[in-house]
């Protein structure tokens, strides 16, 4: 069997999904006019960055934390199935190719990236530096530091074999510091130091190497990694689309279990939809998107009337998002268990709606208010016409909404 065949052929069906998901999402109403209105609002305030940007601003130090993020990051696509761990176990030593290939692919796919954001700053390096020539030799500089990290990441892939994830996280912090360093030389100009840091990321990289072993290969972790990014991919989609149901992998998050509202323990469908909001949902991740965008577009906008627009978009959005939480197909044997009508499977939803969104109206409010955005009372009449949004969104649309997904399944 040619296993580098497998992970092309792999490859082309992926490529193939994603661009069906491609089409729904731009196909869909609303969708090109937001990404259209957004990347204008990003280009006028990147424009007002440049014009207001002052010499002695520390433009490297600002660069400094998405070169070293973006570098470390160098996540592995392998497409490894659940049940390959079964199948082509007997052929762990020739799978060789298969990785080999997962590796030529993923390099370029880091690459590409970088080279992306690279060009995005390019204007950046022109007004601070005011070279082409230090422009391409730092896309060529984080090109290497890049490479290393791919290696190095799927180097300490295997050693979660001999080793708890725990530990070979240390690794991962170790190279984000010697990524941030490097790119903080770099870009100060401090060759020397750059050079320096740039070795020690080598020799890190070879001492995990030789201690990872050849075999067995890492198929949980690997399944584990393939399910998370299927799942962000399939989220970000959820966004803008209804797609279909994605089996997400479920995270223990017990920190935020504690402080499940012990109120909502009364009632079985309450206390079952903050579970899996918390645990299994891919809604959590989604609100907390949310909530970034919102701070970003409302740091770059400090305006009283975008900070209401954001705050009633987000909350439109989400709330848009929150019915697939009452799909019955997730809870198969709890609904037998508990045989409730769907007006009361429909109240738990509706407060959950109401809980989330008060809480994400609050608090795009006080960050409107920290960077003076909003006056503290127009604060106050953000957070009371929040609430009062957020009220008729969960009353009105959510139980109608959830009921007819419970009935027609």
């Amino acid at each position: 069997m040619n296993t580098g065949k497998l992970f092309y052929d792999r490859m082309k069906n992926s490529w193939l999904a994603a661009m069906r998901s491609i089409r729904m999402v731009a196909s869909s109403g609303g969708t090109p006019l937001f990404l259209g209105i957004l990347f204008i609002a990003l280009y006028f305030a990147y424009e007002q960055f440049l014009i207001w940007l002052p010499p002695d601003f520390p433009i490297e130090l600002l660069l400094t934390l998405p070169y070293a993020l973006l570098l470390t990051s160098s996540r592995i696509r392998t497409w490894i199935q659940p049940a390959d761990s079964v199948f082509l176990l007997p052929l762990e030593t020739r799978m060789k190719p298969y990785f080999r290939a997962s590796l030529i692919y993923s390099t370029a796919i880091h690459l590409i990236h970088l080279a992306i954001f690279t060009l995005l700053l390019y204007p950046v390096f022109l007004a601070v530096w005011k070279s082409h020539g230090f422009f391409f030799v730092s896309y060529v500089f984080f090109a290497v530091i890049q490479v290393v990290n791919i290696f190095a990441e799927w180097w300490q892939m295997r050693l979660t074999i001999l080793l708890p994830v725990q530990q070979v996280r240390l690794v991962t912090g170790i190279r984000f510091l010697f990524n941030g360093g490097a790119a903080y030389a770099f870009l100060h100009q401090q060759g020397i130091w750059a050079s320096v840091l740039l070795i020690g990321l080598l020799l890190s990289a070879i001492a995990v190497y030789r201690k990872a072993p050849a075999c067995p290969y890492p198929w949980r972790l690997m399944q584990k990694s393939e399910a998370n990014t299927l799942a962000r991919y399939h989220s970000l989609a959820g966004l803008f689309v209804d797609m279909p149901r994605l089996k997400t992998p479920v995270k223990k998050r017990a920190w935020l279990i504690r402080f499940l509202p012990r109120w909502s323990r009364q009632q079985a469908s309450s206390y079952l939809y903050w579970r899996t909001f918390i645990r299994k949902s891919e809604l959590f991740s989604i609100q907390i998107r949310l909530l970034i965008w919102a701070m970003i577009l409302i740091g770059i906008f400090p305006n009283r009337w975008v900070s209401a627009g954001v705050c009633v978009a987000c909350a439109w959005m989400f709330i848009k998002q929150l019915p697939q939480l009452a799909d019955p197909k997730q809870y198969p044997g709890i609904r037998r268990l508990y045989p409730l009508s769907a007006a009361q499977w429909a109240k738990g939803l509706t407060f959950i709606g109401w809980i989330n969104l008060g809480i994400q109206t609050v608090w795009i409010a006080l960050f409107a208010r920290i960077v003076d955005a909003l006056s503290t009372l127009e604060c106050l009449w953000l957070v009371i016409t929040g609430a009062l949004i957020s009220t008729a969104l969960s009353l009105l649309y959510l139980p109608r909404r959830g009921e007819h997904l419970i009935n027609s399944r």
